[in-house]
């Protein structure tokens, strides 16, 4: 009697698949799977087709584009996220020669399928728009303006070709807002404008971004309601607001719109504007706005005053742009207000904080200090930091190197940190190694000869901290705790982290794909 052959779906559970399906992810493979069989093809068609790219350099040819415009293909069905690039120009003679580039056909299949290709995913619900000023940007906004589950808007691009603007207004509804431009141009302006305001009673997060630095850009101009001189601009139902861009002033007008924030973004605004913003903090807090996660930067007296505002923050951020600008960039009194932000500021918060991060800044302002310790251990919730620890180049050298200065040891800093006493709720720990910008350090242009030995040294710094007193910590022996360490880039909680600490031992180890010492000893 011939045995009935059994499927992986009669061995395994439908949500263990799903699982085992989502954490492989190749879009290769999921065409694979869908090959193998009806149930199969079942089971990958939603994850295959979740996400559909919409570009004429690459991507999809014009037969694909009709196929997606007639309604009939699995992307109708399951597209959840669209992008949209590489628009080719619709206008000018000056443009034929680089259509000519893209292949025949292609013109006219963006001509004629584009915008019923858009229409057709009617399930999409967010979308990335690489905005092209000389492609056919009104007639896609007019087909995203008729997604009716549209939430999400992420678009990307510079100027619009004589400013056509009108078509924005009629994208409403969305919850989530990104406008990332080069210029900020008043065409940007005002379509950032038409934007907002048609989706008043429903955007709760609103990205603004600058990517070069040459236009002032007046928040005021961008936000949607005039105030009266006799009343205060109505709040917008915004949560969440992020600026990022050197040349965004953010006045004390601004500040009354945004009374229902939690969580506030604003980074690498230039120096000299972030004084003009420090009313924008002041009338914060005299709006009793209290924010539950704010990163900013560059930091302001204005902005520590506003901290110590009220109570109740979970996480704060102070970021810079890069150690090399923040180092070469100093100014007049920045070691004193980084000083006086940690003594009243972070001790303000130790109630409610749970995550602090001072990284890529000035270590001459913000490496670890006894000081800055000592207020760091008083925040009893904290679960996450992200430290700055002063490495120079004679330590490098030598670890047994003390220098005379007011930078904290190796040893001290992991012992108060991780002994379960002071910080009970920690779970991860980032420790970035700065010094003076070098060949290792700090610029754009570094040698990897010099990169090995620097991070090398700097490993052997962590691992070499002898912890056999602290075994027992339950910090150390929480199974979520991790220490990242290896001074590369910004840690992988799938991969893991960069440094295990080994009970037997007492001493952290690097993870052996991450071990510094083991590369330079086997290039040797």
């Amino acid at each position: 009697m011939e045995l009935h052959k059994r499927s992986i779906f009669d061995i395994l559970p439908l949500e263990l698949l799903e699982l085992i399906v989502k954490r492989n992810l190749w879009i290769r493979t999921l065409r694979e799977l869908r090959l193998v069989s009806r149930a199969m093809k079942d089971l990958v068609d939603p994850l295959t087709f979740s996400s559909t790219t919409l570009s004429f350099e690459y991507v999809i040819t014009p037969e694909q584009l009709r196929y997606i415009a007639s309604g009939t293909s699995s992307n109708t069905r399951w597209t959840k996220r669209l992008h949209i690039e590489d628009l080719l120009p619709i206008e000018g003679p000056e443009y034929l020669d680089e259509i000519d580039t893209f292949g025949p056909g292609r013109l006219a299949a963006q001509k004629a399928a584009l915008v019923p290709a858009i229409r057709a995913l009617k399930e999409v619900t967010q979308v990335e728009f690489d905005l092209n000023g000389d492609g056919p940007y009104i007639n896609v906004v007019t087909a995203l303006a008729g997604l009716p589950k549209l939430r999400i808007l992420r678009m990307n691009g510079g100027e619009f070709r004589r400013q056509k603007v009108a078509a924005f207004s009629r994208i409403s509804n969305l919850e989530d807002l990104h406008i990332n431009s080069v210029e900020w141009s008043s065409g940007t302006r005002k379509a950032a404008r038409r934007m907002i305001a048609a989706s008043l009673p429903t955007l709760r997060e609103l990205h603004l971004e600058q990517f070069r630095q040459n236009n002032l850009v007046e928040l005021s101009k961008i936000l949607p309601a005039e105030s009266s001189a006799e009343s205060l601009p109505p709040a917008l139902p915004l949560t969440k607001f992020c600026l990022y861009g050197e040349r965004f002033i953010a006045d004390s007008s601004c500040a009354h719109y945004f009374r229902n924030l939690t969580h506030l973004e604003m980074c690498n605004v230039g120096k000299a504007i972030a004084e003009k913003n420090a009313p924008f903090w002041d009338v914060l807090a005299e709006s009793n706005v209290r924010l539950h996660s704010l990163l900013a930067y560059p930091l302001t007296s204005s902005l520590t005053r506003y901290l110590t505002s009220y109570v109740g923050l979970f996480s704060l951020r102070v970021e810079g742009q890069a150690e090399s600008v923040e180092y070469y960039h100093r100014t007049e009194g920045e070691v004193s207000l980084a000083q006086s932000f940690v003594r009243s500021a972070i001790p303000h918060h130790r109630a409610t904080l749970q995550r602090l991060s001072f990284v890529t800044l000035d270590y001459r302002a913000w490496a670890l200090t006894e000081d800055t310790l000592n207020c760091i251990a008083t925040c009893k919730k904290l679960e996450r930091v992200d430290l700055i620890y002063h490495f120079p180049r004679e330590m490098q050298d030598d670890l047994s190197y003390a220098f005379g200065t007011p930078f904290i040891d190796m040893s001290h800093l992991l012992s108060r940190l991780l002994d379960g006493l002071n910080l009970p709720n920690l779970h991860t720990v980032i420790l970035s190694p700065a010094r003076e910008p070098d060949k290792a350090f700090g610029t754009c242009v570094r040698s990897f000869d010099d990169i090995i030995p620097f991070l090398a040294a700097w490993q052997r710094l962590v691992c070499q901290v002898d912890l056999t007193s602290l075994s027992h910590s339950q910090v150390l022996n929480n199974p979520r705790f991790r220490l990242y360490a290896a001074g590369g880039d910004d840690e992988d909680e799938d991969d893991g982290p960069d440094m295990v600490f080994d009970v037997n031992t007492g001493h952290f180890r690097p993870h052996p794909a991450q071990d510094w010492n083991r590369d330079r000893s086997s290039s040797s």
